[in-house]
């Protein structure tokens, strides 16, 4: 049995029983720590019938949020992605409200694997079906509401590394000069990508977070897709974006989502698997038009530029420059070459 201390902390008792009282099955006792980093999550029983159990985080707690979200999820599992929807409880509901947090719970699926970020035929199979997921969702309105902004808006972001950039104190020179650097070629990116271009854009409703991280594999081909935390109706190519920075571009050591450090780890440009996702992705979801082919790289570097600011807020003062700086000078050696990507 896994060390369940932690689970302790995260997740009290009383809320886990409350969960359980409301489920006319036998979920079972707790046996597992499930993965992730944003969202404490346990398993529940033992296989061939496992449950894991996730509590969302507050922002993603309010009915319409969840109705929504949940809503995608058994509008895509219905048009045969492998998605699995949350169970419902004995009262029909898809997830259950204890102390202002939304707790969901999903039969297990059992026997995955990591994305293997070297297979070309796994890279194909992923473009494939985020293209469907986006097909499937141009025109579909799911219930309850969430009419976010984007979370990888450079305009913001920008302020972000500005302020965090103002008010840490002596940095090295090296992780000044370089932070520096990413904040002019922020700055350049967010003029790029104006919110007048953006409303042009062709939609979707997106998954918000299509990485390795959210993808599980099963003999050499994608058996799940999961966490829909970040579904919502945005332009596609803030999926494409993400998608060709987590998938296509190698990263030392391979994929790893033990930590925000792994997550954001520096990546390998590899032009020849971008080529081959973005026209598996077309393949599936229809051609990318004029404005798309423009904005792509852009969005590429957005997104990227993005995941590293908004890590800064997941480590300590003293770790911030460094989480933002780590392994990007070679990356902005060859940061141009992205240009070609369309």
């Amino acid at each position: 049995m896994a060390d369940l201390t932690e689970f302790e902390r995260s997740m009290p008792r009383e809320q886990l029983e409350a969960v359980r009282a409301c489920f006319a099955r036998d979920l079972g006792p707790v046996t597992d720590i499930g993965g992730g980093s944003a969202s404490p999550k346990v398993v529940l029983g033992h296989a061939p019938c496992r449950h894991l159990l996730k509590r969302r985080r507050r922002e993603f707690s309010p009915r319409d949020v969840v109705l929504f979200d949940h809503g995608v999820m058994q509008y895509l599992a219905s048009a045969g992605l492998p998605v699995v929807p949350p169970l419902l409880t004995e009262s029909g509901e898809s997830a259950v409200w204890v102390d202002g947090w939304a707790f969901e719970v999903f039969e297990f699926v059992e026997g995955l694997e990591r994305f293997d970020a070297g297979d070309d035929g796994l890279l194909l199979e992923s473009a494939e079906l985020l293209g469907r997921f986006h097909r499937e969702t141009a025109e579909f309105q799911p219930p309850g509401r969430k009419d976010w902004q984007r979370e990888f808006h450079m305009g913001e972001n920008v302020w972000t590394l500005q302020d965090t950039l103002e008010n840490l104190s002596r940095p090295s020179d090296d992780e000044r000069a370089l932070a520096e650097t990413m904040l002019a070629v922020s700055r350049r990116v967010a003029a790029d990508l104006t919110d007048e271009l953006y409303a042009q854009l062709p939609t979707a409703i997106i998954h918000g977070d299509y990485t390795w991280a959210n993808l599980g594999c099963r003999g050499g081909h994608i058996a799940g897709l999961f966490d829909f935390d970040w579904t919502y109706r945005q332009a596609r190519l803030d999926d494409v974006a993400r998608a060709v920075l987590f998938l296509a571009f190698p990263r030392d050591g391979g994929p790893s989502d033990d930590d925000i450090w792994g997550l954001v780890a520096p990546w390998t440009l590899d032009m020849r698997r971008a080529s081959l996702f973005l026209a598996a992705y077309q393949d599936a979801a229809g051609p990318f038009n004029d404005l798309e082919c423009r904005l792509l790289p852009a969005y590429v570097k957005e997104c990227w530029l993005c995941c590293r600011i908004r890590a800064m807020r997941k480590v300590d003062d003293t770790d911030k420059l460094r989480i933002l700086t780590f392994g990007m000078a070679p990356i902005l050696d060859a940061w141009d070459t992205l240009d070609g990507l369309a």
